[in-house]
C-alpha cells in the first residue's frame, strides 16, 4: 500500500517528523523526506533518520548566482541575501555531520547536473543500500 505524507511545511518544525517517518515505514519500504530543515543537525532529525534500517542524505545546492537567477525565473524577483548563503553553508556542515556518523551522503551542485541524472544516481544508491532492485514505481512515495 502506498501512502503519501504532504504538507510537512505546515507542521511545527521537525517535532512530528519521527512519527511521520515511523508511520510511513509501516506502509512502504522507502520514505523520502524533502526539505526537512536540513540546515540543522538536531535530535528531531536524528530520531527520524534512525527510524529506518538504512539511511541516505541527499544534499542539493547551487551557487548563489544560480539561486538568484532561478528565483528571478520563478517569481520575477531575485533574492540573494546572507540568510540564503548562511543556510547553504549550514546544510553543508550538517551533511558533513551526517556523514561522520555513518549516513551516506550524496551531494549535487544542481547547476552542474540534470534532474534526471540526480534521480538516476539516487535510485542507484537506494538500490545499493537496500540490496534490492527497487523500481521507480516503488520509489513513488
Amino acid at each position: 500500500m502506498e501512502r503519501r505524507y504532504g504538507g510537512i511545511d505546515g507542521f511545527n518544525q521537525t517535532k512530528c517528523l519521527e512519527q511521520v517517518v515511523a508511520n510511513g515505514l509501516k506502509n512502504c519500504e522507502v520514505v523520502i523526506c524533502e526539505g526537512m530543515y536540513l540546515h540543522t543537525f538536531g535530535l528531531n532529525l536524528t530520531n527520524a533518520m534512525f527510524q529506518a534500517d538504512r539511511h541516505l542524505l541527499v544534499f542539493l545546492y547551487a551557487p548563489t548566482q544560480t539561486i538568484h537567477s532561478r528565483l528571478i525565473e520563478r517569481s520575477g524577483k531575485g533574492v540573494t541575501n546572507k540568510a540564503v548563503i548562511s543556510k547553504q553553508h549550514n546544510c553543508a556542515r550538517a551533511a558533513q555531520k551526517w556523514q561522520s556518523i555513518g549516513v551516506p551522503v550524496l551531494t549535487f551542485d544542481t547547476s552542474q547536473i540534470s534532474v534526471e541524472d540526480e534521480a538516476r544516481i539516487i535510485i542507484a544508491k537506494i538500490n545499493e543500500l537496500c540490496g534490492d532492485n527497487l523500481t521507480e514505481t516503488t520509489l513513488k512515495t
